[in-house]
C-alpha cells in the first residue's frame, strides 16, 4: 500500500485539460500519489472533471488552476487584448511574464480570472487554493488580482513561487522571496517550499515538511500514470517511481 509522507502537498495541475489527464488525476488520487488537484475552468474537459470530482468525493481537495495561456477565455474583455489573445480571441500560449499591465488589461484579467473561479463554484466546487497555468500569477500585477479574488471568495491559500531547484538565479531568488513574503503577509502562502519533482530531487536537503510539489499526471498508451512534464520518457517518467525516488511516498 502506498502512503504519502506527512506535511507534503503533491498537487496535480491541469484537471479538466483532457479526458486522459482527468482519468490520470482520479487514478492518482485513488493510488494516494497526490493530495490535491487544480481545475481549469475554460478547458474542454472541465465538465467531465466536475463529474469525476462529485463521483469520487474529491471536493475539498480541489483548487482553481487560473489560466491566461491556453484555450478560449470565458469573458469578452480579454479577447481584445493583443498581449493575451490572438485575432480569433484565443489565448496566445506561453509568453514572457507580465510585470506591468495597463488599467484596461488589469480589468480584463480580473474579469477573466473571476469568471473562472465563479464557473468552478457554480459547478459545485469549493476551491481550497489558487494557482495558475505556467505560474502566470507570479507576475506582480496579476498576483495583486489573485490576492484580491482569494479574499473575495474566502480561498485561504495561493501557490508560492518556485524556490527549489538548480537554475534559480540570484535576482530571481530576491524576487521569489519578495513574492512569497507578500503572500505570507496576507496569510495566503500555501507552503514554505514549492517546486517540481525534479526540483525536489535537486534540493534533497530541503525538509519534506511544508513543501508543495507540482505534478502533471497523464496516461501513457498502457494506462500507466506518467508525469507529462517529463519531455524524454524513461523509467522515471512513471509518477509513482518519480515520487518514490524523492522520498515523498512510502510503502506499507
Amino acid at each position: 500500500m502506498i502512503y504519502l509522507k506527512e506535511n507534503v502537498q503533491v498537487n496535480a495541475d491541469d484537471f479538466g485539460l483532457s479526458p486522459s489527464v482527468n482519468r490520470a488525476i482520479v487514478h492518482a488520487f485513488q493510488s494516494n500519489l497526490i493530495t490535491s488537484a487544480s481545475i481549469m475552468a475554460n478547458m474542454p474537459s472541465f465538465k467531465e472533471a466536475c463529474t469525476l470530482i462529485a463521483e469520487y468525493n474529491l471536493n475539498g481537495r480541489i483548487g482553481v488552476h487560473l489560466n491566461l495561456v491556453d484555450g478560449f477565455p470565458l469573458t469578452e474583455g480579454i479577447r481584445s487584448m493583443p498581449r493575451f489573445c490572438d485575432e480569433k480571441g484565443c489565448f496566445l500560449g506561453r509568453k514572457s511574464r507580465f510585470f506591468t499591465l495597463t488599467s484596461r488589461e488589469k480589468d480584463a484579467v480580473e474579469q477573466e480570472l473571476d469568471a473562472q473561479i465563479r464557473k468552478s463554484i457554480a459547478a459545485g466546487i469549493s476551491p481550497v487554493h489558487l494557482d495558475s497555468h505556467h505560474c502566470y500569477h507570479r507576475a506582480w500585477p496579476i498576483c495583486s488580482i489573485v490576492i484580491k479574488l482569494a479574499r473575495k471568495y474566502g480561498i485561504n491559500s495561493v501557490r508560492i513561487e518556485r524556490n527549489c531547484g538548480p537554475d534559480i538565479r540570484p535576482v530571481h531568488n530576491i524576487y521569489n522571496f519578495l513574492f512569497n513574503n507578500r503572500l505570507r503577509i496576507f496569510g495566503l502562502a500555501r507552503s514554505r517550499f514549492f517546486g517540481s519533482v525534479d526540483d525536489r530531487f535537486y534540493d534533497m536537503d530541503k525538509p519534506l515538511a511544508d513543501i508543495e510539489i507540482m505534478v502533471h499526471p497523464d496516461l501513457d498508451n498502457d494506462n500507466h500514470i506518467i508525469d507529462a512534464w517529463v519531455t524524454e520518457p524513461s523509467n522515471g517518467t512513471f509518477l509513482e517511481e518519480r515520487l518514490g525516488n524523492i522520498g515523498v511516498i512510502g510503502f506499507i
